[in-house]
């Protein structure tokens, strides 16, 4: 037991930038015995863990913080009894919506090609990250009704969501198998409770654990429409989008930042990367060819 303890140290010594790890390397190993015969739980979790999932639930605030408003944003002119921006009509927008709820649930699959191959999932979520708050600062920018009545909201409008749709692909595509990442302990070891008993600490709990704690915190998140759709009503559809704005701020502070705290693994297939810009650039004309037609049909009708 001693043997395979020094050997697990020193792998773990060998792997290289994955941070310390969330239980004492003196605890003791569990055998086979007690593997069989005690309960398996779930380990402490480490703090990287919890700022990951921050990230994912900053991001899904801002996507359906976005999102909620796109509706009445395309639908409704400034001065109708439920104001918007666009103009477009109840089918036109409904169509851009679609168009780019697609795009975002799809983009994810190119990208993922990138995260694993070439870059890494720190790195996608790094530069994704701002790619998505670029795209959130147009998107409020253009929002003013100043530029409603003009042309630059139309333009502001296409170029936001081109890029909030590629950085929430990366995003998505990245997140959630990096917070995974952040759980590095492979032996199962034993942990004593303060009523005494023994139990074991299991990663494959550990790991269940781990995305229960990020999905509960990403439903979380979803919450924002509530938010923003109460802030378009009463305020103005600026101050919903800034609040989104904040929200992929956060998570780009976040992922900069806590850089020092996050186990970062290595990408592995770096020769099977050439098919992601195309994907990507195919998925994103898509949504830029949908929207721009369907605006340019509004505006020749």
């Amino acid at each position: 037991m001693d043997t395979s303890a020094e050997e697990d140290k020193a792998e773990r010594g060998r792997a290289p930038q994955i941070a310390q790890l969330s239980t004492p390397s003196d605890s003791e190993v569990a055998t086979e015995d007690e593997i069989r015969e005690l309960e398996h739980v779930a380990a402490k979790l480490p703090a990287r863990v919890w700022l990951v999932a921050t990230i994912g639930m900053a991001e899904r605030f801002a996507y359906y913080g976005t999102q909620t408003l796109f509706q009445n944003y395309l639908q409704n002119n400034p001065d109708d009894l439920i104001p918007g921006a666009m103009g477009l009509g109840k089918s036109r927008a409904t169509t851009v919506n679609l168009a780019f709820t697609v795009a975002v649930n799809l983009l994810p699959l190119p990208a993922s090609v990138l995260v694993d191959g070439r870059l890494g999932r720190y790195k996608v979520l790094q530069i994704f990250t701002r790619i998505y708050a670029l795209g959130s600062a147009i998107l409020f920018g253009t929002s003013f009704l100043s530029e409603m009545r003009s042309d630059v909201a139309l333009i502001g409008f296409v170029l936001g969501i081109f890029l909030i749709a590629m950085g929430l692909g990366g995003v998505q595509a990245s997140v959630q198998p990096f917070i995974a990442d952040q759980y590095t302990e492979q032996t199962m070891r034993i942990r004593i409770r303060k009523n005494g008993k023994q139990v074991v600490e299991s990663r494959e709990v550990t790991i269940q654990y781990i995305y229960n704690v990020y999905y509960w915190m990403v439903n979380v998140g979803s919450l924002g429409s509530i938010a923003t759709t109460l802030m378009e009503k009463y305020i103005g559809f600026w101050s919903a989008y800034l609040l989104d704005l904040c929200a992929v701020i956060l998570a780009v502070l976040v992922v900069h930042f806590a850089k020092p705290k996050f186990g970062i693994r290595q990408s592995i297939l770096s020769h099977k990367c050439l098919s992601f810009p195309v994907s990507l650039a195919a998925y994103g004309m898509l949504l830029g060819v949908v929207s721009a037609w369907t605006l340019h049909g509004q505006n020749t009708s």
